[in-house]
């Protein structure tokens, strides 16, 4: 229920018109009055001491919710596994494959492929049904949610302790003129109304903990984030309310991750500093053994993070705010391409000349060659998540972000991971060859080693 503004105390209106008159000021951003006292949000960098939490128990049951193919999930997962002998209970998206089809799936398709990737992930935990129990569907669906706990607890016991892992950010960037609501709900379905789900599911059970995974882009936002920020930051409320409780709720807002420990050069300055998988997690774990504080919510970033607001906070000059805020620049106002020690090598074939065109069109640069790196051309991660959302959508293939930031920043590198997935799904085994290997694998199932030695 709203409140009238005739209801709201006169000297309270009188502080809110004093703010909204006053100048920008970078260092009282966000202001609230309480019971007449002003306050003002700061951040101060908090000491986690390396010690191994009292939450983390050997041999003890823990959920982990959302998506698994991406994110820090399968990070957890493989984790707690080995260091705590963990049985899990694994809520994955919709649409994944049962363990029984693990290894037609992987007959079937690439080792690059996203799933196939997930599935050596799973396999590398354990049996399944005996280290954990695997379920595929739809997070914010409370009877699939319920039956799949259920199912988990009659298995293992009692869960001690719940990790929700929704998208990641290169996976949730959209323009807000490009936000339809099919997106929108991709984007808050799982973090949203799936960690209300799951806290529905598990009322009444004694758990020791939520850890939420929400991200830095609640704190100093960034182009094409809007409804993932907002996501995120509903995460941050929902723990800071919850903690009032018995239950440790924690929120952790994470910069860059670099999923697959890519050892490579990095040419993007924000991948440079990206967390590995091991600092991902033994940061987690510091983050857990202050069971006693009184906070809900952290800021994981290698980087300062005064300096990170300050850079995003304060105004540009118009001129190149005009240049900056826009997702994409004309011609008309394109430049020649800077001097790079690569030399110019023009597009050859139809896909490198629509990633160079992308990549031009972003960057203000009216010829890019194929081997120029998007980063020493001026580029930077905001502008390479809005180039993977574009060529996203111009091609159909399910182009990584890691793709720009790790692997090839390049129109050629870029082009060729496109081509290859494309050829890929050119390539899949016909439906009638694959109902054949489909129908031996049957076979073999059946059979006891004896008899497939006989066979064979």
């Amino acid at each position: 229920m709203g409140i009238a503004i005739e209801d709201v105390e006169p000297r309270a209106l009188q502080r809110l018109f004093r703010e909204l008159e006053t100048p920008y000021n970078l260092e009282q951003r966000q202001i609230a009055y309480r019971d007449r006292q002003r306050w003002v949000q700061t951040y101060e960098p908090l000491p986690l001491p390396a010690q191994s939490p009292e939450l983390l128990k050997q041999n003890s049951t823990y959920l982990i919710a959302g998506d698994l193919v991406e994110g820090l999930g399968m990070v957890y997962a493989g984790a707690l596994v080995k260091e705590f002998d963990a049985k899990l209970i694994l809520l994955g998206k919709s649409g994944l494959p049962a363990p029984q089809a693990w290894e037609k799936w992987l007959l079937t398709h690439g080792p690059q492929h996203g799933v196939s990737r997930l599935i050596r992930r799973l396999q590398a935990l354990g049996k399944a049904g005996e280290q954990f129990l695997w379920f595929s569907g739809d997070l914010a669906n409370s009877d699939w949610v319920n039956d799949s706990i259920r199912t988990g607890m009659k298995k293992f016991g009692n869960i001690s302790g719940v990790f929700h892992a929704g998208v990641m950010g290169d996976r949730a960037s959209c323009a807000i003129e490009q936000l339809t609501d099919e997106k929108y709900e991709h984007i808050t379905r799982t973090k949203v109304q799936g960690i209300q789900t799951l806290q529905k599911a598990l009322a009444g059970h004694p758990i020791d903990f939520y850890l939420l995974q929400s991200s830095l882009s609640a704190i100093v936002g960034g182009i094409g984030f809007a409804a993932y920020a907002a996501a995120n930051s509903y995460l941050d409320t929902l723990a800071t309310q919850q903690n009032r409780t018995a239950t440790r709720w924690l929120s952790l807002n994470w910069d860059a991750c670099d999923l697959e420990n890519n050892q490579t050069q990095q040419s993007s300055d924000l991948m440079a500093l990206a967390m590995s998988t091991e600092e991902v997690w033994q940061t987690t774990q510091r983050a857990l053994a202050q069971s006693q504080a009184d906070f809900s919510q952290l800021i994981i970033s290698p980087r300062d993070l005064n300096a990170r607001l300050a850079q995003a906070f304060t105004p540009l000059p118009p001129a190149l705010a005009n240049q900056g805020g826009a997702t994409e620049r004309t011609l008309s106002t394109a430049h020649t391409r800077p001097a790079l020690a690569t030399e110019y090598v023009a597009p050859r074939s139809p896909v490198e000349q629509t990633v160079a065109q992308a990549m031009g069109d972003l960057l203000g640069i009216e010829a890019v060659g194929i081997y120029d790196n998007f980063f020493e051309l001026g580029g930077h991660s905001l502008l390479a998540i809005q180039a993977v959302t574009k060529l996203r959508q111009q091609f159909p293939v399910d182009l990584p972000m890691r793709a720009f930031l790790f692997e090839a920043p390049t129109v050629a590198g870029i082009a060729k991971i496109i081509e290859d997935q494309i050829n890929e799904e050119k390539t899949e085994i016909p439906s009638e060859t694959q109902s054949t290997i489909e129908s031996l694998l049957d076979q073999i199932e059946d059979m006891t080693p004896e008899e497939v030695k006989n066979e064979v």
